[in-house]
């Protein structure tokens, strides 16, 4: 009386009843269902990394599920700022798409092959500031005296949001720090036998990038001279 395999959605199943006294087989009584479809679901969506930037490359990892045993395939629509994007893979590169600040997330939807589930929204991700960087930095000249005025040059900086990079001075002699906040430091301090080193850390406005230092300068000796 019960029928639990051997069919698939879309199947028509028909049941018929033969009623019996013992004897003689009367007429049957039929009746039949459509097996409908059962819609796929989104099992499992996460969107990373987590921290995001605008030089990184967002991933969508998703699975589908159906109860008719089919095969799930899944479609995917970004969306930057709430604006749908042209970009239908399981990654959206951040130099072409987005920019800090800016809101992500996905929607996926899975299909059966007949029919579309329901679709699924990813956790928004908010596109965050990258710091910026300085490449190196150098204290001239490079051979120095009690007499010079030592000057810190900083190399190049970048910031990959495209901010404008300001940068900040430090100065420490013997590893401890000195009060000077400027490109320059003159002798008075430091001393013959003393290792100066400068720092510079960059900023991009909204948060300051590693501190680069330059080698330590070792303070010459001046020869003496007959007056």
């Amino acid at each position: 009386a019960t029928l639990s395999s051997g069919f698939d959605a879309g199947d028509t199943v028909k049941c018929s009843v033969f009623p019996s006294d013992g004897m003689d087989i009367g007429e049957a009584v039929s009746d039949e269902v459509v097996i409908i479809n059962q819609l796929p679901e989104v099992a499992s969506l996460i969107l990373g990394p987590s921290a995001a930037y605008t030089d990184d490359t967002l991933t969508v990892t998703a699975s589908g599920t159906d109860p008719d045993g089919d095969t799930v395939t899944l479609t995917y629509a970004w969306y930057v700022d709430g604006t749908l994007l042209d970009e239908t893979g399981t990654t959206l590169d951040g130099e072409i798409w987005f920019d800090k600040g800016q809101e992500v997330y996905v929607v996926v939807t899975p299909n059966d092959g007949t029919e579309d589930g329901t679709a699924e929204t990813s956790a928004a991700l908010i596109i965050s500031n990258s710091l910026p960087v300085l490449d190196s930095v150098t204290v001239t000249p490079g051979t120095a005296y009690e007499a010079d005025t030592l000057t810190c040059t900083p190399g190049s900086s970048s910031d990959s949001d495209g901010d404008a990079v300001s940068l900040s001075y430090g100065w420490m002699v013997n590893g401890s720090a000195v009060a000077v906040s400027d490109d320059e430091l003159d002798g008075t301090y430091f001393d013959r036998g003393d290792t100066v080193y400068c720092g510079v850390t960059p900023n991009d406005g909204e948060g300051d990038g590693t501190m680069a230092f330059s080698s330590g300068l070792e303070i010459s000796n001046t020869a003496p001279e007959i007056s």
